[in-house]
């Protein structure tokens, strides 16, 4: 860094002086990027003890400051979804884990959660399009790929029984309406 200041300060070369404002404007951005990211990890460092002693609301504020800092940071977004979802504020948590998948499109946890919320909402189609993202992203041996398989297959009787329900309830609007 200091070489790239006496360039800058001692050249006579233009296009070489340029050059070196450049990286240091590049360096300077990395550090103070780093400096931030380990203020916001330290947010969600502590929003995870929070979050483990049921202090929710607490840990949110910690996860909401973390996200002020970054908000490109699709794990803080991930981390928010599963706190409001402990404390069953399910648009909120849906809502972080759509976000969260928007920044990263392949983060398992994200989709699988997602898909948790459908499979229980009995968006069933929904649910099956987010366990089929798992089991096409995965790589091999995360464990949602595994957990992935087991609600697709657990699903296709959810999607059974509701359909057979439905049959039930056409067949009684037909005689009894």
């Amino acid at each position: 860094k200091e070489e790239f200041r006496i360039v800058v300060e001692h050249s006579k070369e233009e296009q070489l002086i340029q050059k070196a404002k450049s990286v240091l404007a590049t360096i300077e951005s990395e550090e103070k990027k780093g400096k931030v990211n380990a203020e916001a990890r330290a947010h969600q460092s502590r929003a995870i003890d929070l979050s483990r002693n049921k202090k929710f609301p607490e840990a949110v504020r910690e996860l909401e400051a973390a996200i002020r800092i970054d908000p490109d940071n699709p794990y803080f977004h991930y981390n928010l979804g599963i706190v409001y979802a402990n404390m069953d504020q399910f648009d909120q948590s849906f809502f972080e884990l759509k976000k969260a998948i928007e920044l990263k499109p392949d983060h398992l946890p994200s989709h699988f959660r997602l898909g948790l919320f459908y499979r229980v909402a009995h968006l069933f189609s929904f649910a099956r399009q987010e366990f089929e993202k798992i089991i096409k992203l995965a790589k091999g041996d995360e464990p949602e790929l595994a957990e992935a398989k087991k609600q697709l297959k657990e699903l296709s009787g959810d999607m059974q029984s509701e359909q057979v329900a439905l049959g039930h309830s056409a067949v009684g609007q037909v005689f009894f309406s």
